[in-house]
């Protein structure tokens, strides 16, 4: 049977027959915020075949994250039991040695919203890919066991997520390549860069740069560095140098 489609066209900001009572108690499309601060600008209602609808965008999404303190904000997953959640705010923070403030609420039976605010607290929690947290119940001491995996504003706790950690290393790179700027760029390439390691950051270790990045699973990439106009090595001019390096992730 072939689909019938709607003869009502998209109508936007039709007034519906009957006002409705979120009209009637808000006239007005601004509002107070709760913490008397900067008031709030109330998305439009517009009417698509007689329904209600509400549009947001990209931007929105970013701002609401701030607001919401999820800039830093991974998932704990409790596959094998969880703790008590008084107990776990307890021992959640001393086991990770998080430094800044730390917010843990409950997504469901199995998965805690772990809310960091700090990028040094967010790498070493996130870096913590699995963890047995130990608690002391009625006198005995209980081990947990949780995964640690990154929030994101699609997270679905029935789905695995693809996103994992992973360190990628740059053997033989020049020197003056080791620089921030210049491994984060390389790095960007695979995932999102979010730390060098402590021997690349002391420059012990000259030989091989090594860069944490955040990015899909994958058995294998590959990556192409070009450097343009006239690098001088001891025997000649190159108007082009390039590097190509086997990465390996997951």
């Amino acid at each position: 049977m072939a689909e019938t489609v709607s003869p009502q066209p998209r109508a936007v900001d039709e007034t519906p027959e009957k006002p409705s009572y979120a009209s009637i108690s808000n006239p007005s499309t601004y509002t107070q915020k709760s913490d008397g601060k900067l008031p709030l600008k109330l998305k439009h209602v517009i009417y698509v075949h007689g329904e209600p609808t509400v549009s947001f965008n990209f931007l929105d999404m970013e701002s609401y994250i701030q607001e919401e303190n999820l800039q830093y904000a991974l998932v704990a997953k409790f596959s094998y039991g969880r703790p008590d959640m008084i107990d776990l705010r307890k021992s959640f923070t001393r086991h990770f040695a998080i430094k800044g403030d730390c917010n843990l609420g409950l997504l469901d039976h199995r998965h805690v919203l772990v809310r960091l605010s700090n990028q040094e607290d967010f790498v070493e929690v996130y870096s913590r890919a699995v963890s047995f947290i130990t608690i002391k119940e009625k006198g005995v001491n209980n081990q947990y066991q949780c995964r640690i995996q990154r929030w994101t504003p699609w997270f679905n706790p029935k789905e695995e997520t693809s996103i994992a950690l992973a360190w990628i290393s740059f053997p033989s790179l020049s020197t003056q390549m080791f620089a921030r700027e210049a491994l984060f760029s390389l790095a960007s390439a695979v995932g999102t860069p979010l730390q060098v390691d402590k021997a690349t950051t002391g420059k012990s270790r000259p030989s091989v740069a090594r860069v944490k990045v955040e990015g899909h699973k994958e058995e294998e990439c590959r990556l192409t560095m070009e450097v343009e106009g006239g690098l001088i090595d001891e025997t000649k001019l190159w108007d082009k140098v390039r590097r190509r390096f086997a990465i390996n992730f997951g």
